[in-house]
């Protein structure tokens, strides 16, 4: 058999310093295909986070104690959220994680997260000041620390929630916060908030597993996809059906973020929110 020759050897290693050249371009491939392709069914690509240096500490602010850290997995860098219980105070076991910017619009948001055993986070979303409050952003009144309260029992602020990565509970939710909800007496009672929709968890069993989500929110209509399966659908009414609550839809965005318990590592990749194409007539 001839042996290679040196014109033979130049190209292979050519090949070779490509492929190696390639290898830290691929997130960033997929990303931008994940976009065309997106962009096709009419989203467009409105903010990535990829949590690649120390600047995403000023896109995001926490509320409670919380130790953001960074770390790796293959060639996709996350972002782990690990909750502080504050020994003054033993109510206090909970923190959230707020983009500082709110998204307008009908929105499709798609990120990975994992969680170790025994943890009940929540993705908050459409988050928004009510009308009624005054305020211009959702931190205008400071809050002391992250205790459920602080979203579900204040008439300044409503939201939408959703149950996640809950590896003990067979069942999720997807609630609506805040707002209107606090008005009725049975709340003020202390009877417990109620669901907009409960789902199979796919999470119960899993702990420490990576999941993909995919949650848009197109008017009235909420849709979630977990590891690219249906696991909720539905439109909001404007109430629950349950102790008399009625809001106003939540249809026009606003503010989103993690909320995470101890015990509490959360830890979340390559964040990717979509807006909706608006058609011209």
């Amino acid at each position: 058999m001839a042996r290679p020759g040196p014109g033979n050897k130049i190209i292979r290693w050519f090949f070779a310093g490509v492929i190696l050249l390639a290898l830290p371009l691929l997130p960033m491939l997929k990303a931008s295909l994940c976009a065309f392709a997106d962009d096709q069914k009419g989203w467009a690509l409105w903010m990535a986070e990829e949590f690649s240096d120390d600047s995403y500490r000023k896109r995001w602010r926490t509320e409670g104690l919380a130790e953001l850290t960074t770390g790796k997995a293959g060639a996709v860098r996350f972002l782990r959220i690990r909750t502080l219980e504050n020994p003054g105070q033993r109510e206090d076991k909970q923190s959230v994680l707020w983009f500082r910017r709110p998204v307008p619009g009908d929105l499709l948001f798609v990120f990975r997260v994992r969680a170790e055993a025994g943890n009940q986070s929540l993705f908050l979303f459409n988050a928004n000041p009510t009308r009624e409050s005054g305020f211009r952003t959702i931190f205008d009144r400071p809050r002391p620390d992250a205790q459920y309260v602080r979203y579900a029992g204040t008439e300044s602020i409503e939201m939408y929630s959703l149950g996640m990565l809950r590896d003990r509970q067979r069942q999720c939710n997807i609630r609506y916060l805040g707002g209107s909800a606090v008005k009725t007496r049975s709340f003020q009672q202390g009877v417990h908030i109620p669901n907009l929709h409960a789902h199979g968890s796919p999470y119960f069993g899993k702990p420490d597993t990576w999941f993909e989500l995919d949650l848009s929110i197109e008017g009235r209509r909420i849709s979630l996809l977990v590891d690219g399966i249906q696991i909720a659908e539905l439109e909001d009414a404007g109430e629950s059906g349950e102790l008399g609550t009625k809001w106003t839809p939540l249809t026009n965005g606003g503010y989103f973020g993690f909320r995470n318990f101890v015990p509490g590592r959360v830890e979340v990749d390559y964040i990717r929110v979509y807006r909706k194409s608006r058609r011209r007539n």
